[in-house]
């Protein structure tokens, strides 16, 4: 066994109390601390020898297959030996706490508000800035840890830098240094801080409607086990802390920030059978970050200058609708139901390359710590030759390449008895 994750006490507690004694008021509050487990990817990707080739045998100048130009890659990933795992590695947790008030005013309406803070104490991931010639290294590169713990230099195992950006301080010039001492990686966080007021009214027999609005913050350097920024799914084994490089005004706003989230949800039940619901919202959009080249392999996994910092999509709103009439035959209800599914079809945009120098181009930016001297020279990438200031090698940057999807339907017919 490569490692076992134990002491995962995970202690709950919680108050109610009627303030004011009718039945009409609430005030609640909770503590809770929740682990999660580990998908099965890591024990695939790491700890087995499997092995991929990835073949192109076209011809470079049409769509036709050449045989008579072969090429390819292989790809091995993880071995039979695994990866060296931390010393007394600890399973990741994060902790909550809520405290709310709700009070009735009569007895159709209701008012309340709770306040959330949610941290990350601790989680489990790799580093791939190991010697592998390192005897200690078990011939990777790689190593399973708790980013900021006491044995976060993996028992001493020799590190790496393969930075091939010219501006980072610990450029050799491309061709990467081993056998330097492994550099210590703080700790994963993960913050977030909201507040939210809800109002519920019940308008009559047939109609229903709750209002929300959130006010909130998510703040960290660690996106998540799902890396949010490029969508890779690697529990444990994401590229988040595999250089030191990429913490680098890494702490900032995450991916999934909004400041500003308020909806409304609907009912509306019909005396002839016909049930309308209607759910909007209107929400901040996510931040921007501007990504910087690390390398060949990695590409741009720097971030320029502070994470989330550079403006925010289009703030979104859209509504869904649902429409559906109960049919009595008998002792059985037929029930034919539709979905419309982004009603107003505005197509926000969602994503963006944020890719400012993904061709290598060394970019000059006296704000950040890799690029604090020279820019690009006129000329290069998308640069025009008239241009004085850095500007980014990539002729997509900051262009959509994600929508909110566009309207749709979906129709179902329910049968109950």
């Amino acid at each position: 066994m490569a490692f076992k994750l134990k002491n995962e006490w995970a202690p709950r507690a919680g108050f109610v109390w009627d303030f004011v004694g009718d039945g009409t008021s609430k005030l609640y509050g909770s503590f809770g601390r929740f682990y999660y487990s580990i998908p099965t990817d890591l024990n695939a990707r790491v700890f087995t020898a499997n092995t991929s080739v990835v073949s192109f045998n076209y011809s470079p100048t049409s769509f036709d297959q050449d045989p008579a130009a072969p090429r390819g890659r292989l790809v091995q990933v993880g071995s039979f030996a695994g990866e060296p795992v931390a010393a007394n590695l600890k399973a990741p947790y994060q902790d909550e706490y809520t405290l709310g008030v709700e009070k009735a005013l009569d007895p159709t309406l209701s008012v309340g508000m709770k306040g959330t803070y949610r941290t990350l104490g601790r989680t489990v991931e790799d580093r791939c800035d190991l010697d592998y010639t390192d005897p200690l290294a078990q011939g990777s590169t790689c190593a399973i840890f708790n980013p900021g713990s006491a044995s976060v230099q993996n028992g001493g195992i020799l590190g790496c830098d393969t930075s091939q950006n010219p501006a980072d301080p610990n450029y050799n010039g491309g061709a990467g240094t081993c056998g330097l001492p492994s550099v210590a990686v703080g700790p994963a966080k993960r913050i977030f801080r909201g507040i939210e007021l809800t109002a519920r009214k019940q308008f009559s027999q047939t109609l229903w409607a709750q209002a929300s609005y959130l006010y909130s913050t998510l703040r960290g350097n660690y996106s998540g086990a799902i890396r949010e920024g490029d969508g890779q799914t690697d529990p444990g084994i994401n590229a988040d802390y595999d250089y030191n490089q990429f913490l680098i005004n890494a702490y900032g706003n995450l991916e999934l920030d909004r400041p500003h989230q308020f909806r409304v949800d609907a009912v509306y039940n019909a005396p002839f059978g016909l049930s309308v619901g209607l759910q909007t919202y209107v929400r901040s959009g996510t931040p921007i970050s501007r990504q910087g080249y690390y390398n060949s392999f990695y590409t741009t996994e720097l971030f320029l200058d502070q994470r989330g910092s550079d403006g925010r999509l289009p703030t979104d709103y859209e509504a869904n609708l649902s429409l559906a009439y109960n049919i009595n035959v008998g002792p059985v209800t037929i029930t034919p139901q539709l979905y419309v599914f982004d009603l107003l079809n505005r197509q926000t945009v969602s994503a963006i390359d944020m890719r400012y120098n993904p061709n290598g181009s060394y970019v000059g930016d006296s704000s950040s710590p890799f690029f604090g001297q020279a820019g690009i020279l006129p000329g290069q990438g998308s640069c025009p030759s008239t241009a004085t200031a850095p500007c980014p090698d990539n002729q997509d940057y900051r262009k959509a390449t994600a929508r909110v999807g566009a309207r749709s339907l979906r129709a179902a017919l329910k049968i109950s008895f």
